[in-house]
């Protein structure tokens, strides 16, 4: 009868043991990205747009006295096109132990209604962010389409679909 409950509680602490190694195997170097990865957020903290004015070669324009009058009355300005480009402020943390060299941000443009105008992608050096603390990225959209209204914001997607993976930069050269 002793024996018996020495076995099982040999065996209990086998059984025990062996389900914790499993528990502690290794993990590939795609695993550990993931999960690494999914400890990373960003946002963005500001934003301002600037629009530079279009400057077009006039080709075989003739020059118009200012002022000139057409059938009587002053001629009125025509439109200068302009270049949106936004400046936004991005705020990149992670609650990791291991820190990434960089990540992928995802950032989208949205319109008053929250429907989505743009999205970009842009990949970020991380290898210096220190454990939550939020450090700051500058990032630049030229030539886009901006209305009072609209916003943007970034985030570190995840998941990442195995089949986009090639669009960031952090799975380069990563194997299994």
């Amino acid at each position: 009868m002793q024996q018996t409950k020495r076995f099982r509680t040999g065996l209990g602490l086998t059984i025990g043991a062996l389900l914790v190694l499993v528990g502690c195997a290794q993990k590939s170097p795609l695993e550990k990205l993931i999960e690494n990865r999914a400890r990373y957020k960003a946002k963005v903290n500001s934003f301002y747009i600037d629009a530079q004015p279009v400057i077009a070669e006039a080709i075989d324009a003739e020059p118009e006295a200012e002022g000139a009058e057409i059938e009587g009355e002053a001629a009125e300005p025509e439109p200068v096109a302009v270049v949106q480009n936004a400046h936004l402020d991005l705020l990149v943390q992670h609650d990791s132990s291991e820190k990434l060299p960089g990540v992928t941000l995802d950032i989208v443009q949205v319109d008053a209604n929250k429907s989505p105008k743009g999205q970009w992608r842009t990949w970020v050096d991380t290898s210096k962010v220190e454990r939550a603390n939020p450090t700051s990225y500058s990032y630049v959209i030229e030539g886009i389409d901006y209305v009072e209204g609209d916003g943007f914001s970034a985030e570190v997607r995840h998941p990442i679909p195995e089949a986009e993976r090639g669009e960031y930069r952090e799975f380069e050269n990563v194997g299994p």
